[in-house]
């Protein structure tokens, strides 16, 4: 009898829990995009992140509803800082101009403490600003 039971329980699971698992709304975790690397103290695009950025463009355009956090890491010192900056804007702005993604769905996050000489591209649900001001404009680096 327990056995009836039981496999009568698993069957009513197994037909019930694939339209409620339908109905979750999931979201990638951080780790679906790779960081996207930069040489040492460049600021400009590679090959290869201008392709991995159209891989996430392609991503959110599915995915209307995801926004993205563009993370870029720093140091304490101005001129990483700055760098981090011009990074987390050279990603947003190709992402806006070169993908067509809109700006209200990017979220500009630049100074933080990680490994340099990255940005990373997050799904999130937050909200937060797409346009920052430089933290220190004058040490700013053209496209190099």
């Amino acid at each position: 009898m327990k056995r009836i039971i039981y496999v009568f329980a698993l069957l009513v699971f197994v037909t019930f829990s694939s339209q409620l698992f339908a109905q979750v709304d999931i979201k990638p975790s951080s780790n679906d995009f790779p960081a996207l690397l930069f040489a040492q103290n460049k600021i400009s695009l590679s090959p290869e992140c201008k392709r991995l950025l159209t891989d996430i463009a392609t991503k959110l355009r599915n995915n209307p509803e995801w926004s993205a956090k563009v993370i870029g890491y720093g140091d304490d010192s101005k001129i990483r800082q700055q760098i981090s900056w011009d990074r987390v804007n050279a990603v947003i702005n190709y992402l806006i101009e070169k993908e067509g993604i809109s700006g209200n769905r990017l979220i500009f996050v630049y100074g933080e403490h990680g490994p340099s000489g990255t940005v990373d591209v997050q799904i999130t649900n937050e909200e937060g600003p797409h346009d920052v001001p430089a933290p220190h404009p004058n040490l700013r680096k053209t496209n190099h």
